[in-house]
């Protein structure tokens, strides 16, 4: 039996009195808005974590057991502050005939929804959280609200005890049947597409952007499927150089590093830590006189790649440099993407500094 009270804020619990044919009690209009959309899944082995083509950029897809495979998709892996994050998630039927669900409640983590109403009739939701997690340790951190927690929300009809999910063939669209009911109460497609620009902090509960860093976004559903995928917010810090001829400043506002390739572990082997190989390429118009590659989250420490890039030695327009480092008490895996920091100063006296997502790919040799 499906219940309806795994939403993230209580005053929400007043859902529970939403019944077939009445709606929430009308109220302000919610800060985000959450419309629904189709999207197409690629299936994959079961109860894995793998990316995907599916619906955007950033994607990963998760088949269980009964036959479903929940996917998340995002439009990108980078954003500015205030730049709408677009998320879809995706329950679809991987079976070529009908495919009736029972429902369990058996999520894997608490807060997931996918409106400031939760998950609505839904057998799953998102959560975001700040920082770079995986499946093994993100149920033991917070995630952010995404909605406003002291704010009266409008909500559409939700049902109560919901019984039953009925796939059709190869397809997200399913009839959802309620106990002791043998004719379905509505009929949909089993995707939702939430977009957001930050979340609440409080004690006054204020909507901010997303700040520079990154962030983990889960999706979830009832049957206890999990699925992730990972962002970077950026900023270009932009200092001011003065010309004594027009007294005009000059600014950047792009990426000018490209991660290349970052290779590891690379021989000999040695059991203190992997030897990572980091190639970047300068993107920009303008040469690069100082530049840093910073690993995060692949040990005890950060590792710092500092490549020979001065004012001296600059990294020329379209020109690709590499630095090799040995990454002590460091674990890397195969399939899984790294925050890699990436920060310098343009030859115009610009600072950058953003992260990336990278895979550090086993040598062929």
């Amino acid at each position: 039996m499906k219940k309806v009270l795994n939403m993230i804020f209580p005053l929400l619990i007043l859902t529970s009195v939403c019944m077939i044919a009445m709606p929430a009690c009308q109220s302000v209009k919610p800060t985000v808005t959450t419309v629904t959309t189709s999207a197409q899944t690629t299936s994959t082995p079961q109860n894995t974590l793998v990316t995907t083509s599916f619906g955007g950029v950033n994607s990963a897809s998760s088949e269980s057991a009964n036959g479903l495979s929940l996917s998340l998709s995002l439009d990108s892996t980078t954003y500015q502050p205030g730049q709408a994050v677009s998320i879809v998630i995706d329950e679809t039927n991987t079976l070529s005939k009908t495919n009736n669900v029972s429902a369990t409640d058996k999520w894997p983590l608490s807060g997931l929804s996918v409106s400031s109403c939760g998950t609505l009739n839904y057998p799953f939701g998102v959560a975001i959280f700040q920082g770079y997690y995986t499946s093994g340790d993100v149920s033991s951190n917070t995630p952010l609200k995404l909605y406003d927690p002291v704010g009266i929300h409008s909500c559409p009809m939700i049902l109560a005890e919901i019984s039953t999910y009925a796939f059709q063939p190869s397809n997200d669209v399913a009839a959802i049947f309620q106990i002791s009911n043998t004719n379905p109460v509505l009929t949909e497609s089993m995707n939702s597409k939430v977009q957001l620009t930050g979340y609440w902090v409080g004690p006054a509960e204020t909507l901010i952007n997303f700040e520079p860093g990154i962030y983990t976004v889960v999706g979830g559903d009832e049957w206890g499927s999990l699925v992730m995928v990972h962002f970077t917010v950026f900023s270009v810090s932009n200092i001011s150089t003065t010309t004594t001829s027009t007294n005009a400043t000059t600014t950047q506002d792009q990426q000018p590093i490209k991660i290349v390739s970052a290779l590891g572990p690379e021989p000999p082997f040695t059991p203190g830590g992997p030897e990572i190989e980091i190639t970047l390429k300068n993107v920009s118009n303008e040469p690069v006189v100082s530049l840093t590659a910073i690993f995060t989250n692949l040990g005890p420490r950060e590792f710092d790649f500092d490549f020979p890039v001065s004012t001296a030695n600059p990294l020329l327009s379209g020109v690709s440099i590499s630095d090799s480092l040995t990454l002590i008490g460091a674990s890397i895996d195969t399939n899984v993407s790294y925050p890699l920091t990436i920060e310098g100063t343009l030859q115009n006296g610009v600072t950058f500094n953003y992260a990336l997502q990278i895979e550090i790919i086993e040598p062929s040799n």
